[in-house]
């Protein structure tokens, strides 16, 4: 799988919509997550790159240390988000410590959205429950298939931080769960 930034996303997908544009043609989009389609349409807040010394001490200290942290720096922050949702956690911290500015404060200075410049039709697909966990069941043993089980046991062999993206990828909890 390929794995791409959403700031990347806006400019590719843009610059996409724009050629099929000049085609005369209407572009469809399909799947992805509500946060490339929002970013899409909304635009993205202009955070700067996160220092990487603040990003590695962010990741590697305890979510309730980082919790604690953000409380006194970014209290709005603190309250509005769940105890453990800790990759909001820290990139709410993350963004204070590196830029001396809250993430709300990014946020209300949008960039880049489409989303009043051309005319939307959303549609949503509802497959039937039964076909689509049939297929989420047959996704979930084709990466077993391929080598999962041994890339979550080497994940776990490097004893991670476990607020670390990775160590929330989708399947990974279950599948240590079995080891």
């Amino acid at each position: 799988a390929v794995s791409i930034r959403v700031r990347d996303f806006l400019g590719i997908a843009r610059r996409e919509i724009a050629d099929v544009h000049a085609l005369g043609r209407t572009p469809i989009l399909v799947g992805g997550t509500g946060l490339y389609l929002r970013t899409l349409l909304d635009g993205i807040a202009p955070v700067p790159a996160i220092e990487a010394d603040v990003r590695a001490r962010v990741r590697a200290a305890p979510a309730d240390e980082n919790r604690t942290k953000l409380e006194s720096l970014d209290p709005a922050a603190a309250a509005r988000l769940n105890r453990g949702d800790t990759a909001r956690i820290n990139r709410a911290l993350e963004v204070i410590l590196s830029t001396g500015r809250t993430l709300a404060e990014w946020q209300r200075q949008r960039e880049g959205g489409i989303g009043g410049k051309v005319e939307l039709k959303p549609l949503i697909l509802l497959p039937p429950r039964r076909w689509l966990y049939a297929r989420c069941d047959d996704r979930f043993a084709h990466m077993v298939d391929k080598g999962a089980v041994s890339e979550v046991e080497g994940l776990l062999a490097r004893k991670l931080n476990q607020n670390l993206p990775v160590m929330r990828a989708i399947g990974e909890n279950e599948i240590a769960g079995d080891l």
